[in-house]
Formats: structure tokens, sequence, C-alpha cells
């Protein structure tokens, strides 16, 4: 799952994995000896017909004066080797003709008293758990990580009484991981970052006020001046573990030792870390929206009465957004208001966790196919391009107005509203409308039309604590891709951030003699020429695609350490789309993309509609 899913990998809780590898390598080795009891049993009955007679028989030969007498002389004169292997040898030669354990420590004993040297680590009593011919001592990600890197070799439609089929990749691992279903210890379904509610907040008169007492238009301090709260998120904390929230030089980045905390007068390093634990399941945790201005920024100090840290809300930053980011924005906010209604009732009739899950599975449903779904829209009517042309134009307006859906009447916190964003700006979904305006030009990769050439978009690189500059100079990425010639492209701009945009189309021709339909990837990001750290993205591409287009999120390693993840999608092509696609491209701006975006809209806003309000007749029946 680790290896091939994307939005499913950052919840995967690896501390209850490793746990549960732990207690199965426990269990293993209990079982190791009537394994290879079994094994030996195998070979014996080709040559004992009679196993009673055959156990007795092996206890007469070697519990002799004579037989102990030469393994003593062995061992006397230094010839014995490996003395613990063959007597344990013995004893599961035993075990595998019928002789229970407590015959067995009888005969060791036996031989004790004629003499023969039993060593400790096979005596009676030790001997069952001797585990030297068992190796590896422990089996971990380590031992499966090369097959588990191919990922799924086919992929099934499955369908659904719910109206809407999927396909394995993605889904599959998100039903075995949802509530009640084998897998569920091993995920941790995230949520927006948020504060207790005993965290201080730095309001603009100097002062600290806890966040549970700030209200809607009280003004908080930012780095840029007073900001007005717009409202207070309040979503619960269903017992997870809260760490200082960090906000970089960099930009949003993972919380771990050695990060640099921006605070109120200036940086400091991260030399521990400490986790807060739950109060209880009711409790509350508290997030700052705060009305947009023209930095872009959502920023405010939170901490302790000695220390406020920089921290940004849950609605991104789009100081540095891209238009196409921007745009992305509007759609996913679009989504949630034309389905409010059906995604209110979601989350009435449902626990937070399950909310939550459902949300990332309408997402992943919707993010199917994306591209060559919506290309077969029409462009929507004057109104919403007018609409799209005023959020590109004025974002900052344009999300005070959207903003409005998330506090309820009677002036709480929407939490419906509040986590379907969250979790469908934080999907794959956001990712792939973000690519898919990016790279406008390109062409929906319609089936079943025998393609012979493969698009390879290599998208973004995200990296946890650390920016593409810090790990080497002069970067470039390097596609090799089965046996086909090594391609390279120079990473230039952007270097210094966490989120490195590539937008880097490659065209490969897939024709070859053996008509191949499997082919691995790997990705290496750096400068190997000048014996730099290199960083390695692994996956395996099968063919047919589905729709003809996939989606990669590809974990990226440093000496077997995930340091961040690469987004890539894969398209089949004809070669005369290729030469098309190539001369788009020259003249190719991004206003040229609003057709595209409003089909992305339409598409989205009413497939999510569709999907909300089946799940909603469903919980109802």
């Amino acid at each position: 799952m680790y290896n091939q899913t994307s939005d499913l990998r950052s919840q995967l809780v690896i501390d209850n994995i490793n746990s549960a590898m732990d207690a199965f390598n426990v269990t293993l080795r209990e079982k190791a000896v009537k394994w290879y009891t079994h094994v030996l049993l195998k070979d014996y009955m080709k040559y004992a017909g009679d196993i009673q007679s055959a156990k007795n028989g092996y206890i007469d030969q070697i519990c002799t004066s004579k037989w102990v007498t030469y393994k003593m002389k062995q061992y006397n004169d230094g010839t014995w080797l490996n003395p613990s292997w063959e007597e344990f040898h013995h004893w599961i030669k035993l075990s595998a003709l019928g002789a229970s354990d407590d015959e067995i420590n009888t005969v060791i004993e036996k031989l004790k008293n004629l003499g023969l040297r039993i060593f400790p680590d096979v005596d009676a009593g030790a001997w069952q758990h001797y585990f030297v011919w068992y190796s590896p001592s422990s089996i971990d990600h380590n031992d499966i990580d090369k097959d588990a890197a191919r990922g799924e070799l086919e992929e099934v439609y499955m369908p659904s009484v719910y109206g809407t089929g999927s396909y394995m990749n993605e889904e599959n691992s998100f039903e075995f991981t949802a509530s009640d279903q084998p897998g569920e210890q091993y995920r941790s379904v995230p949520y927006s970052s948020c504060f207790s509610s005993r965290t201080k907040v730095l309001m603009a008169n100097g002062m600290l006020t806890e966040i549970e007492q700030i209200k809607v238009g009280d003004h908080v301090a930012s780095p840029h001046g007073p900001r007005s709260v717009m409202f207070v998120s309040t979503p619960n904390r269903n017992g997870r573990t809260l760490f200082i929230p960090t906000l970089g030089s960099k930009g949003i980045g993972c919380l771990g030792v050695h990060t640099r905390l921006v605070h109120s007068n200036g940086e400091m390093e991260v030399l521990s870390i400490q986790a807060q634990q739950a109060d209880g399941e009711e409790e509350l945790l508290y997030d700052l929206i705060l009305e947009p201005d023209c930095t872009g920024l959502f920023e405010y100090f939170v901490g302790d009465e000695k220390m406020q840290f920089l921290v940004a809300s849950e609605i991104p930053s789009f100081s540095t957004a891209t238009v196409t980011e921007k745009v992305a924005c509007a759609i996913i906010l679009n989504m949630i208001k034309a389905s409010l209604k059906p995604i209110e009732s979601m989350k009435s009739s449902m626990l937070s966790q399950q909310f939550n899950h459902k949300i990332q599975m309408i997402a992943f449903q919707i993010s199917a196919g994306l591209l060559c779904n919506a290309a077969q829209y029409s462009t929507p009517a004057v109104s919403h391009t007018e609409r799209f042309k005023y959020a590109c134009m004025n974002f900052a307006e344009y999300l005070k107005d959207a903003a409005a859906m998330f506090v309820s009447q009677d002036g709480k916190y929407n939490a419906a509203a509040g986590e379907a964003f969250a979790h469908l700006s934080a999907s794959r979904l956001f990712y792939q409308i973000s690519s898919i305006l990016d790279l406008g030009y390109r062409k929906p990769a319609l089936m079943p039309a025998k393609k012979d050439w493969m698009g390879l978009s290599v998208l973004s690189i995200h990296t946890h604590s650390t920016s593409i500059s810090d790990m080497c100079s002069t970067p470039e990425i390097i596609i090799h891709l089965h046996q086909f010639p090594p391609m390279k492209h120079a990473l230039t701009e952007g270097l210094d951030q966490f989120i490195l945009h590539v937008k880097k189309v490659f065209y490969i021709s897939c024709r070859n003699e053996n008509n191949d339909n499997e082919f691995d990837l790997s990705i290496t990001i750096g400068n190997a020429g000048l014996a730099e750290k290199v960083f390695n993205a692994f996956t395996h591409i099968v063919l047919p695609l589905h729709h003809g287009y996939r989606h990669y999120c590809m974990p990226v390693f440093s000496d077997k350490k995930e340091i961040g993840f690469l987004v890539m999608d894969v398209r089949m092509l004809s070669e005369a789309e290729v030469e098309e696609e190539k001369s788009a491209s020259s003249g190719w701006e991004h206003s040229s993309n609003l057709p595209l975006a409003l089909r992305l809209s339409e598409y989205a806003n009413k497939k999510l509609f569709v999907l909300c309000s089946t799940n909603e007749a469903n919980t109802s029946k």
C-alpha cells in the first residue's frame, strides 16, 4: 500500500505496522520448528513405512556409547564443526518421526549421562527456540520492498451496489484500512492542523489570549500587521496526538528534530519534540481562519507565555500559488458549495472518522478518469466563465466570499464543509486538477484505440523538511524506463522551496519486439556526474491504462529513507497526437486554459453531488 498509493501513504501508521510485524515474527518463530519438522517429515515418509519403528531405531542408534565416544573424539580434536546445529537436527528429526518434546528431552538427558557434550542453546527445554537456521532473524519491509515496489500487476473493475464502480489501486487500500476493517489499526485519517484549547494566540494589541476565547472579528498579530478573524475552525480531536506546528522560512514542512521554526523574534532549531496526549474523546481543537488580504498568507502566532511561533491556518497560502493552483482551489470550493446539503447530511449521519473516510473515497472516485471525462463536457455558460476570471484576478476577495459556507446560520463552524475542503484540497484530486491545467495543451488519452506512445509528465517534487537546493547544487531529473535510453531535464526554478513545479512531458515510443506491457520506471533527482548525493523514486507501469491515463505519487528515497514524493502521470497517445501536442505546447498560454477549467469544474461538481447524494440515500436506507 505504501508503494502504490498516494493519498493513503501519509495516513499509514508506521509504528503500528512495525509492531504488527514484530508480533508476526514472534508467531513465526514459535511455529518455525513445527514447519521445519513438517518439511523433514515429507522426506522421511519416502523411506520409513513404520514411523514408530523408525523413531525407536533412530533413538537406539544415537544413544550408544560407541556413537557418543566418536562424537566426543571429534569435539576434543576440534573436528566437530557446528555441534549445536548437528544436535538440533537430531532433535528435529526425532520430532519429524513423531517424538514429543518430552521424549526428546529424555533422549537429551540420556545422552548427557552417556558423556555427550550438549550445548546450552540446544539443551533440554531450549532446543525449541534454536533459530540459527532461520534467516533473516526477523522479517520487515526490506525483505519485500523490491517486490512491493512493482505495485499492482492488473487493474480489475469492481461493480458496486451503490451505483459507482471503481478500480482497485487506491480504493482497495482505503477499504482494507477503513473503520471496522482488518487494517483499521494501520491507518490514521489526517485532519487539518489545529491547536488545543489552551494554546495562547498573540493578539494585535500584544496581549496573549487562549485560542478557545477568540471570536469572529477579533484581530490577531501577523508578520504583516493586524489580521481579522473570519471564523474559528473547531473539529473534534478524536484522540489525535498533537505536536508543535511549524512554518519555516521555506514554507510549510514536516516537523522534526533540526526543523527551523519561525517565532516572533527570529528563528530557532527544534532540539526535541514532546507529544501532548488527548484529554478525552469529545475534546475540540481550534484553528483561526483569517480574512484574506493582499499578502496571500494566513499566518498568525501561537505558543505559550514564553514563546510564540508562526503558524499557518488550514486554508492554503496563495502568495506563491500559481494561477492554476488558484483555479484548482476555486474548483474545489465550487464543488463543496454545489454539494453542501448532501455533504452536511452525510456528516450528520456518520461518525467523524467514517465521514472523513467517505470524503477521501469520493475524491479518489472523482479523480479516476478526470482528464478524459471532463474533456467530453461542453463549455458552461458565460456566468461560470466570469466567476473563474474573477477568482483568478481577485483571489483574496473570492476566498472571502467562498468562506461564508464554512460558517453555519448560527455563526458556528460548519464542520462538514471544513472537513470536506481539508480532505479534497489535500488529496491527489487537487494535484490532478492543477497538473491538468498546468499542461493544458495535453491531449486527453481516450481509449480504446491502439496507442504506441507514452506521454510521461513529471509534474512536481515535494520534499518534507528540506529544499532541492539544500540537497544538490545543480539538480536534474533522469528518467529510466525499461530498456529505453535515459532522458534528462535540468531543474532551474523554485529550488529553494519545499514544492518544486517541474511540469515536463517526456514522449516515449513503446514499440518493442517483445510487445512488453510492463515497464519498471525509476527517476533519479540530483547530478550523479558531480558525485553528489542523488535521490530516487521507483514505480511499475502496466499497460493498458484504464482510460488511457494514470496518476502516480511516488515516494522519493535517500539511503532508504523517504524524504518526499514525486507527482507524475502517464497517458497513452498515438504518434499523430504526440506531434499535435508538441506543436500546441509551443504557443500555449495559461489564458487558453479557461474552457478546460470550466469543463473540469462542471464534471467535478456533478460527480461530487451524485456521489454524496448516493451515499446519503444509502445511509438513510
